[in-house]
């Protein structure tokens, strides 16, 4: 099933009526060609000169639907991965605001989308106890020794959004071995936050050396700045 959707903030059609899922959703279904090339452009130089994507969600023919957890994988054709995903990580997983497959020359991987239009959109909290806490603390500390850093309360505090995307990319890249790339997209002007560029580049400093990352790049994900599409 894709992720629970709240009846109140989308159309019939299951299209958001504001925000950055609407932002996201117009760029996939509405500007493809333009957003992937501009994707592409700041993509990580593994994923080869000759790269392309499909999209896979979120589509308008799929009722614009995000997907979460083992259902993720089953989109992207890694369905095998499944059991490995589930010991590594509890159920309730991050939601992708858009997936797609990376198509190059003799080889293929996954793009996994985040996107935010304001800057509050950062900040959560985990709220898991009992076992799932367990196993996310456990994977939150892989990750981070993985990327040469330590864990700190920031990860499963104000940015657990931004930690969780991050084991997600490890476990992809370091356990299913599977060519992976994290994708986080900002939207400058949406009409219900109007962010700036400045803005963002201010609170993302602030985010990396609040999780011990100044200075220090994630590898394999990347950061895309878009101008938000608004209603006329």
């Amino acid at each position: 099933m894709p992720c629970k959707k709240n009846l109140r903030f989308v159309d019939t059609d299951g299209r958001a009526r504001a925000g950055s899922q609407r932002q996201i959703q117009t760029w996939v279904n509405e500007l493809e060609v333009d957003f992937s090339q501009r994707v592409l452009g700041v993509l990580d130089p593994s994923a080869g000169p000759d790269a392309r994507l499909r999209w896979v969600s979120p589509l308008a023919n799929d009722m614009f639907n995000e997907y979460q957890d083992a259902e993720f994988l089953d989109k992207l054709g890694l369905s095998k991965y499944s059991d490995e995903l589930s010991e590594f990580w509890p159920k309730g997983g991050p939601c992708w605001d858009g997936l797609a497959v990376v198509d190059a020359l003799g080889h293929s991987g996954i793009l996994l989308v985040e996107a935010k239009s304001h800057i509050s959109e950062m900040e959560s909290a985990c709220r898991a106890g009992g076992r799932s806490r367990n196993k996310i603390e456990q994977a939150l500390a892989l990750t981070a020794a993985n990327l040469g850093v330590s864990v700190n309360s920031c990860w499963t505090g104000h940015y657990y959004q931004t930690a969780n995307r991050y084991a997600h990319l490890h476990f992809l890249r370091n356990i299913a071995r599977v060519p992976a790339w994290l994708l986080n997209v900002y939207f400058v002007g949406d009409q219900r936050s109007r962010t700036s560029r400045e803005e963002w580049r201010e609170a993302l400093e602030q985010v990396k050396e609040r999780m011990g990352f100044r200075g220090k790049p994630v590898p394999f994900a990347c950061e895309l700045f878009l101008e938000a599409v608004n209603a006329k």
